[in-house]
């Protein structure tokens, strides 16, 4: 009887797994598309660590950010199967915890084991500079699980962590009544707000020590009380909202799967954008309104910069009228402009799904019109761009789920609504950014630097005019000098006069600049001076073994400039043009100012020499 009933645990454990396979493979074509990079600070693993908003709770300091990688359900041979895309950022930390769905679905701890070493073994060969951190797994009895296959697993992964000589963080002491205490488990597996609180203080103590001693625990206090109108995994995610605290500069998307399922956060590149989103395991087909209305009222109060709300599309799925729908979703939205009167609400339209339905249309239509009745609701379209006919389209779906590619285009039409500030050049920049590398931030800071290089030819030609005895350099030496100056007039006159800040100082905490220099952003004073200087020489001497190799210079601080940060792409090209603009007025100012005979023949190659020093 026994071996029968360990036989029907492992096959529905095998039937679990593989009816939520289409989930996990949604999950890690959408995670393994972000672009984060060598300052992340990944949490890998499954739904323990799926379910929980780390960057939210955990707040590093830039320019050092917290990534969700975990995958509900995963296997450990799955975490190995995507490692490769998973630390193809080379992450500044890597935290792992991996093995209660291997154990629960009849693996043996040495498996277990086996592929975390494997895991560690391949992070360290595409990574060698990430931190990486073992992460015990957690006490329960549900299903197959037993505490001591989990703790023998753990064991195996401790005397691993100290051969590899990487660090071991012991969780189970502090949450070893998982299985039977409520205030830390409703489901004797995953855990409720006061279950995390007990994690994070075991990853941010403030000392030296600590996994994450930068790291501030962003909560309110140990709140062990559950929503009553959820239960389950639902209820235990709402648990954290009663714990998160809810700022000026936030902003909340509340909803279903397709929401929690998001990192909005790294979509969207804004630390402040919370995920109030709830469900997995299922393509959105389950009623939501009920869930989500359950969310707003767990989540904390406040006055926050915006609020998303994402629901309905599982509720029209049923056999319920579309108006006892309809009626539902504005209580909810009623809901929501009650308890957060000063903030604009965004009501983002259904996805289609695989089979064609009006009812998603219909629903939409009517939620456009809401919209455009009263001020303080706004209509933000994703149906349009997701479907191909009246279905989805293939391109950013599976099956129900949206891809990693759905995932964006959702986040770019939803950036448009939210930040209308953020134009070409702030993408570009962004594009940027996340293209760093360690070492080509050295290479593009020294190529930067050498600005230092553009009175090079001005000196030149004038130390040879004053060496020689007919003053033959004297109108080489004052154009030169005359387009430097008049490139400084311009530029420094036009940042007085637009004063537009820095790339990092108008988003802040979204874009970085890795070589920080005071005044302001428009235009680029480096390009124009280089430019000028390019310019200059080509005129003076209009050879192309001149001309080729200046503007290849000035090109090269051009880009420096974007690369490292300091300035918009708009920046620099007003200081090509200045620079350049200047360089031709001097050319022709020159014969004015200074009424001397033609370059002699030798004096051509000056520039080129100058170029040596």
């Amino acid at each position: 009887m026994r071996k029968i009933l360990i036989a029907t645990l492992l096959f529905l454990s095998a039937f679990a797994a593989n009816a939520d396979l289409p989930f996990r493979q949604h999950r890690f074509d959408h995670l393994c598309s972000l672009k984060a990079d060598s300052n992340a600070i990944l949490f890998i693993g499954n739904s323990i660590t799926d379910m929980y908003n780390w960057n939210e709770a955990l707040k590093v300091q830039p320019p050092y950010y917290i990534c969700n990688r975990g995958v509900s359900g995963a296997l450990s041979d799955e975490i190995l199967e995507h490692i490769p895309q998973l630390v193809a950022c080379k992450p500044y930390k890597v935290f792992l915890m991996i093995g209660t769905n291997d154990l629960g679905s009849g693996r043996t701890p040495q498996q277990v084991a086996d592929n975390v070493a494997k895991i560690v073994s391949e992070i360290k060969r595409l990574s060698p500079r990430t931190k990486i951190y073992f992460q015990s797994i957690l006490p329960s009895t549900v299903g197959s699980r037993t505490l001591e296959a989990e703790d023998q697993a753990n064991q195996l992964i401790r005397q691993l962590a100290y051969a590899e000589q990487l660090t071991y963080i012991d969780l189970w002491p502090s949450l070893f009544e998982i299985p039977t205490n409520k205030n830390l488990s409703l489901d004797g597996l995953h855990l409720t707000g006061s279950g995390y609180w007990h994690w994070i203080n075991g990853l941010a103590y403030n000392h030296e020590s600590a996994p994450i001693p930068e790291a501030e625990i962003a909560l309110t206090a140990n709140h062990d009380a559950q929503p009553t109108q959820l239960w389950g995994s639902n209820a235990m995610r709402a648990s954290y909202f009663r714990m998160n605290k809810i700022g000026a500069q936030n902003i909340l998307f509340f909803g279903d799967e397709m929401v929690k399922c998001g990192e909005w956060n790294e979509l969207l590149h804004d630390p402040y954008f919370l995920n109030r989103g709830t469900g997995w395991g299922y393509d959105g087909t389950a009623p939501s309104i009920a869930t989500t209305s359950a969310l707003v009222t767990a989540s904390q109060p406040g006055a926050p910069k915006a609020i998303l709300l994402y629901t309905g599309t599982g509720d029209l799925n049923t056999q319920q009228p579309i108006d006892s729908v309809r009626q539902h979703y504005l209580q909810l939205v009623a809901q929501i402009l009650r308890k957060y009167p000063c903030t604009p609400l965004y009501l983002v339209s259904l996805m289609p799904t695989t089979h064609n339905t009006d009812r998603i249309e219909i629903f939409n239509s009517l939620t456009r019109q809401l919209c455009e009745a009263q001020h303080n609701l706004h209509y933000i379209d994703i149906y349009t761009p997701l479907s191909q006919g009246h279905t989805t389209n293939p391109r950013y779906f599976q099956g129900n789920y949206l891809n990693g590619l759905g995932y964006e285009l959702v986040a770019k039409v939803i950036e448009e609504h939210l930040y209308p500030n953020r134009n070409a050049d702030y993408r570009i920049l962004r594009s940027l950014q996340e293209s760093r590398t360690q070492g080509w931030d050295k290479h593009w800071i020294a190529v930067s630097n050498t600005l230092v290089l553009s009175p090079l030819p001005t000196i030149g030609y004038t130390i040879a005019d004053l060496a020689s005895p007919d003053h033959r350099y004297r109108p080489q030496a004052v154009e030169s000098a005359l387009s430097l100056g008049l490139t400084a007039a311009t530029t420094m006159g036009l940042k007085a006069a637009v004063a537009r800040p820095r790339p990092w100082v108008e988003h802040r905490n979204n874009l970085q600049c890795i070589q920080h220099v005071s005044s302001y952003s428009f235009p680029s004073g480096h390009t124009s001076f280089c430019f000028s200087t390019a310019t200059s020489l080509s005129l003076i001497c209009p050879k192309w073994y001149v001309a080729v190799p200046a503007y290849l210079w000035a090109s090269s601080v051009a880009f420096s400039r974007m690369y490292i940060g300091a300035h918009y792409p708009s920046d620099v090209l007003a200081g090509a043009l200045i620079g350049t603009g200047c360089a031709i007025a001097a050319h022709f100012l020159t014969p004015l100012i200074v009424k001397e005979s033609p370059l002699p023949a030798d004096a051509a190659m000056l520039p080129a020499v100058s170029l040596t020093f």
